[in-house]
């Protein structure tokens, strides 16, 4: 209802903007759509294979340290767009993940891309991209850790 009432403010006072802008935000929909469309797929599947009672082994509150290790490597990479992460993190909640766990894999996902080596590399050098990443890895660990005690 709140976007309604902006929107018909936005169009009051500029009609040429506000089409701009919601062109703009059609075409960023159609962009996320298929991926979170991919996403909810993988969820589905993973729920299929992989037992609620695994997940809560490998990134539960008892994993510890090993379990946020597996959380940031496979956010690390997982070729997954921010706007889908969120989701897929809700359901490792829903499956029993710590909340270390999923800020491990939220943070290193959207932080730390594999398949964004080459081009980081090309841009910044090797050396720098490697202490990135590496430090970056290190960090999430340690903050990952703080949010377990935390909540």
């Amino acid at each position: 209802m709140v976007a309604g009432v902006l929107l018909a403010l936005s169009t009051v006072r500029d009609r040429k903007k506000t089409r701009a802008a919601l062109i703009i935000s059609g075409k960023v929909t159609l962009q996320v759509l298929p991926v979170l469309f991919f996403i909810f797929v993988l969820m589905g599947t993973i729920e299929a294979f992989v037992s609620k009672d695994t997940i809560a082994h490998l990134l539960g509150t008892g994993s510890g340290v090993p379990g946020i290790l597996l959380a940031e490597t496979v956010g690390s990479v997982a070729l997954i767009e921010p706007a889908a992460v969120f989701p897929f993190s809700g359901y490792l909640r829903t499956s029993g993940a710590s909340y270390g766990a999923i800020f491990g894999f939220v943070l290193a996902a959207i932080l730390i891309g594999i398949a964004t080596l080459p081009l980081e590399i090309k841009l910044f050098g090797p050396r720098f991209t490697l202490f990135r990443n590496v430090f970056t890895f290190i960090l999430i660990l340690l903050l990952a850790l703080l949010v377990g005690v935390i909540l």
